[in-house]
This record gives C-alpha cells, sequence and structure tokens, in this order.
C-alpha cells in the first residue's frame, strides 16, 4: 500500500526585492542662502516589494545636462532634506526619488530653485569701542552690499571675555550695540559681521583690552606682509574723530601697545589732554613710504 510519507518543515521563502515604482510627488525647492536650499516633497506609499530606506535628490545647475547632476540621499522616511554646498545666485533643478536595497526608483517631475546672492565679501570697518563701568559700547560703519551681494539685515557679534570662557552671540539690526559687561573684566574678543538672506559675511575681529591711562592694545587679525619695513598708526582721539597725526613706524608686528611712555620718539600727549575714544586706522607702509589700508579699528 502506497501514500504520502510525513511533511518536511516549513520554510518560508521571499522574493527578491524590487526597485521602487512610484516616483515622489508634489517636490517642492527653494534657496535658503547663497549656498543651500530646502528641498520637500510628498512620500511614497509603502506596498510596494522592498523596505523603503529613504530618497535622493539630484540637483543640477540650469543650463547643464541631469547626467552631471549631484546626488544626496537621506536616511529613513524623512520628507524634507537641505541641500548645501551650492553655487551663490544660481538657478537648479531639482528631482527626487525613492530607493532600496534593489535600487532606486523613477525620478520625480523636476522643481526649480534659486540660491541667494552671496554676503557682502567686507567686513565691518571703522570699528571703536566705550567703557562705561558696567557696559561696552561698540559701533562700526554700516556695510553696504552691492548689487550682486545679498541685503544686509543685521549683525551679529560674538563676544567672549577673560572671565567668561564661552562666547555669547549677540544680534542687532543697528550698527551699534551695548551689552553688560562684568566691571572687573582685563581683555574681551568681538567678531563682528554681517547677516542677511545670503548668509553670514565675513567677521572682522577686534581684541579689546581694558586698560588705564592712556594705553590701549590693538591687533591686527593677521601679520602685515614680511616685505614691508613697518606699519603706521594713526589715532583719532575726539567725538568728531579728526586725525591727530603720524604716531610712529613700527617694525612689522601683528600687536602694538600704544602708550608712548614705552616707546621713545613717540609723541607725548597734553598734560591736560581728555581722551574721549579712541579709533585707529593701521596701514602697512613699503619701502617706497606707500601705504596700504588694512583693517579699521
Amino acid at each position: 500500500r502506497r501514500g504520502d510519507g510525513p511533511e518536511s518543515l516549513t520554510a518560508i521563502v521571499y522574493s527578491a526585492e524590487e526597485e521602487p515604482k512610484v516616483a515622489p510627488a508634489k517636490v517642492w525647492a527653494k534657496g535658503s542662502s547663497s549656498s543651500e536650499m530646502n528641498v520637500s516633497w510628498e512620500p511614497v506609499l509603502q506596498d510596494m516589494n522592498g523596505i523603503l530606506l529613504g530618497y535622493e535628490i539630484r540637483y543640477w545647475k540650469a543650463g547643464d545636462k541631469e547626467a552631471a547632476a549631484d546626488r544626496v540621499r537621506t536616511a529613513g522616511l524623512d520628507s524634507s532634506a537641505r541641500v548645501t554646498g551650492l553655487y551663490p545666485n544660481t538657478k537648479y533643478h531639482v528631482t527626487v526619488r525613492a530607493y532600496n536595497r534593489a535600487g532606486t526608483g523613477p525620478a520625480s517631475p523636476s522643481a526649480d530653485a534659486m540660491t541667494m546672492k552671496p554676503p557682502p565679501r567686507r567686513p565691518p570697518g571703522n570699528i571703536s569701542w566705550t567703557f562705561s563701568s558696567s557696559s561696552l559700547s561698540l559701533k562700526w560703519d554700516p556695510v553696504v552690499p552691492l548689487r550682486n551681494e545679498s541685503t544686509v539685515t543685521g549683525y551679529k557679534m560674538l563676544y567672549q571675555n577673560d572671565l567668561q570662557p564661552t562666547p555669547m552671540l549677540h544680534l542687532t539690526s543697528k550698527n551699534w550695540i551695548e551689552i553688560p559687561v562684568p566691571e572687573d573684566i582685563g581683555h574681551a574678543l568681538v567678531q563682528i559681521r554681517t547677516t542677511g538672506p545670503g548668509g553670514d559675511g565675513i567677521p572682522a575681529e577686534v581684541h579689546i583690552v581694558r586698560k588705564g591711562g592712556t594705553s590701549m592694545m590693538v591687533e591686527l587679525s593677521r601679520p602685515p606682509c614680511p616685505s614691508w619695513p613697518g606699519v603706521l598708526l594713526h589715532g583719532y582721539t575726539d567725538a568728531r574723530r579728526m586725525p591727530e597725526a603720524l604716531i610712529s613706524t613700527l617694525p612689522a608686528t601683528p600687536k602694538l601697545d600704544t602708550h608712548p611712555n614705552r616707546h621713545s620718539g613717540w609723541p607725548q600727549p597734553p598734560s591736560n589732554a581728555k581722551v574721549v575714544q579712541h579709533c585707529l586706522r593701521v596701514a602697512g607702509l613699503d619701502t617706497f613710504s606707500q601705504q596700504y589700508p588694512l583693517r579699521r579699528r
């Protein structure tokens, strides 16, 4: 007599994954700065034969071919992303695709995005400051953008002193700011830069030393050119900021202590002189006595 034998153990077999068959819908892209854009889309349904791993964004400059597109992938089920490292004031085409372990699905219809104009390439200039018993006031010349630069909506100031090592960020829409400071600080480091739709600009850096009498420390962000025999230091000592005179020609150095008693040949101030504020202009001096303006303080 014949019949069926015993059954084997049950085995579960999965077919291979397929690439996504549906493209993301409602793709939207917009430039958020001179080098970034935000992209969002409507996610695909998860009824495909495979596990969705994320989305691939392809973007290329208008006028280029899609074959030259750059790619960035998101992980997980996020339906938005930020793309960085873009050219300023440039139009881009953008598509989005879903992907899994089998590959990448079809592309969405393309969307267009325009990056912003770049921020001004000039830092704030003519920075001056005054101390009171409990505050520090700074002001600077407004930065006027060129036609190919984005507008300036305000300024960011990063402030750090010797009593508080953690920098503090201050925002202002004016070309001046006043912040509270401890009475016993010795020195402070300040960075001021523009901010606007195109992003943040180049910072101007000031090292402020709080000292008595007529002494003040001046520090350049970069040493002068090695071929320059010295630097010129001009002083402005009243509220009208009228130039007094050429103070001195010194060996090229990134840091100068302007106390007259410590430098032979420097003019002594009158005994009744009262300095309201200090503003300095530093310039490089070459062997032909040609001045090369550096950053103003």
